[in-house]
């Protein structure tokens, strides 16, 4: 998912899910620029789960709303709803994060 601040369009955050088979995965998070695209940051639910902790959605008005999802699934296991599992909330672009 795409979310672009209102109040500035050179931010813009996108909630990456992931492919479904990689492990450790590096394409996992919430992704945001703030110079239009020209570079980035990647923030993490939890650096020990990033391989497991998806980002799903986002949303930005007066304060940012993400929502993650711990699963993991291989051929002999289905992982799902893990504890880093979470809404996220901040007031100021990601700098301080705060669980919903």
């Amino acid at each position: 998912m795409i979310a672009i601040d209102p109040n500035n369009s050179d931010i813009v955050y996108v909630a990456a899910y992931g492919p479904l088979v990689e492990w450790p995965a590096v394409h996992r998070g919430i992704y945001k620029t703030i110079d239009g695209g020209k570079h980035g940051r990647t923030f993490y639910p939890s650096a020990k789960t990033q391989d497991s902790t998806k980002c799903i959605w986002i949303h930005v008005q007066q304060c940012t709303y993400a929502t993650s999802h711990q699963r993991r699934r291989q051929v002999y296991t289905y992982i799902s709803g893990g504890p880093e599992s979470n809404i996220y909330k901040s007031f100021d672009g990601g700098a301080n994060v705060g669980h919903t």
